[in-house]
């Protein structure tokens, strides 16, 4: 979202607070703000054309500068989420590191919770239309990224791995025809129905399951994983 500074003589891209140093954003409209998705969060309420101020802490101190989105950005940003406020900002890093070998197993544990709620919280955004189908990315970017990944280090390869099969995992055990959900729920569609369904029935459910993946996944590879090969 192109977001503008709007001063009393004129509306202009809003310019870096502090050359080369790193900038906080502490409030939106008064309201003090955590993280990126607080302030994602707050300008999604937003109403087009009407005036938010933002209140930065920099190195030399506390200031407020007024901008305004109009509908169009406020469309793309509940879209895509993506702000470009042409600040300088500092990423953060945290270190996470296990004490001990059970240690290690907790945390991997409580990673993998994560993962896994990501990934239905994904999958309910795209259901109600908050997350963008273009997050969907196929074999040919999870290459891409493994690619770039693996020259970080393994330890950066083993967490993309991980994170892919989560994903696999939960999207294995969707209730979608052909994969073990979809057969988990015949098993006690069967259970209820007190007999199988037909050897035709659960035919034409395999094959509708089977047509309906390969559609997805022609849809991921052409709309979303060739478009970031080039672009990445």
């Amino acid at each position: 979202i192109q977001a503008q500074a709007k001063t009393a003589s004129q509306t202009a891209n809003l310019p870096p607070l502090a050359s080369g140093a790193p900038v906080s954003i502490t409030a939106v409209n008064g309201q003090p703000v955590a993280n990126w998705w607080t302030i994602t969060d707050l300008l999604r309420r937003q109403k087009a054309d009407t005036p938010i101020a933002f209140t930065f802490q920099t190195p030399s101190g506390t200031t407020t500068q007024t901008l305004t989105l109009s509908a169009s950005q406020l469309t793309e940003l509940r879209e895509k989420t993506q702000l470009m406020l042409g600040l300088v900002l500092e990423n953060s890093l945290q270190l996470q590191r296990a004490h001990s070998s059970w240690g290690a197993v907790i945390m991997g544990v409580e990673h993998t919770e994560k993962f896994i709620l990501q990934v239905y919280l994904t999958l309910r955004g795209m259901l109600i239309g908050t997350v963008s189908v273009s997050n969907l990315h196929g074999p040919l970017a999870i290459a891409k990224v493994g690619h770039d990944v693996q020259d970080r280090g393994q330890v950066w390869l083993w967490y993309l791995m991980a994170m892919v099969s989560v994903n696999l995992a939960v999207a294995n055990f969707l209730p979608v025809p052909i994969v073990d959900g979809g057969l988990f729920l015949l098993l006690i569609l069967e259970k209820v129905r007190g007999r199988p369904l037909s050897i035709k029935t659960q035919s034409i459910i395999q094959t509708v399951g089977i047509v309906l993946l390969a559609c997805v996944f022609l849809f991921v590879t052409f709309n979303n994983d060739i478009p970031f090969l080039f672009h990445h």
